[in-house]
């Protein structure tokens, strides 16, 4: 296995040990980003992560918008910049912080478009994504 190959790996299982998503960075043509922020401690995000996680994805992707999580260690951490992945945190950035979790971040080439805290509220809004 070569040096990139092993790099990549280490990557993937860091982002997998840390209960995240690897997403490779985002093209400057302007992509569109769901961003789910969550925590383990946090019991409606556990919901939504077993129940709706992949209806929401699915919904996501059918208008066009890429998908990605950062799931906290816990709340108590939720707001510490140290705790999210390097490629995640143009996400915290943008969105100057995350009141609450879950929290549904909506994205367009960087620019935070959209807020919604709560999976319920989301949902009734997913018609309106475009």
């Amino acid at each position: 296995m070569d040096k990139s190959a092993l790099v990549l790996a280490a990557a993937v299982a860091a982002a997998v040990i840390y209960n995240m998503t690897y997403v490779p960075p985002l093209s400057e043509t302007g992509e569109k980003v769901l961003v789910y922020v969550g925590a383990r401690d946090c019991g409606p995000c556990r919901e939504f992560e077993s129940r709706d996680r992949s209806r929401l994805i699915a919904a996501a992707r059918s208008k066009g918008w890429r998908y990605q999580e950062y799931i906290s260690p816990s709340l108590s951490v939720l707001n510490d910049p140290n705790h999210w992945p390097a490629s995640m945190r143009w996400v915290y950035t943008g969105a100057h912080g995350v009141s609450g979790t879950p929290t549904f971040l909506l994205f367009d080439d960087r620019k935070l478009k959209r807020t919604v805290t709560g999976w319920r509220g989301l949902e009734q809004q997913m018609d309106k994504l475009s």
